[in-house]
């Protein structure tokens, strides 16, 4: 049998529905062929931050078995009052 293609897209600040293969308004008729000729997967685990979304992505863990579990503070960009 042939090898199967994979097309993984990682994109940043996109919801589930935004783009037209799972109802959104945003015309992509690019993704739409493709998600025609092919498997729509919609169940999967994600982070509101990009690493440890890319953690998870590339070993198949949650974000805490992947080491990162935590959000970060970073004292030089947090909002001061004034």
């Amino acid at each position: 049998a042939d090898r199967p293609n994979v097309l993984i897209i990682l994109v940043d600040d996109m919801g589930y529905s935004d783009i037209s293969p799972f109802g959104g308004e945003i015309p992509t008729p690019n993704l739409q062929a493709l998600a025609e000729r092919g498997v729509r997967m919609s169940q999967y685990y994600t982070s509101p931050m990009s690493a440890p979304a890319r953690s998870m992505l590339m070993t198949g863990n949650t974000n805490q078995q992947a080491g990162m579990g935590g959000m970060w503070w970073y004292e030089s960009t947090a909002a001061q009052p004034g």
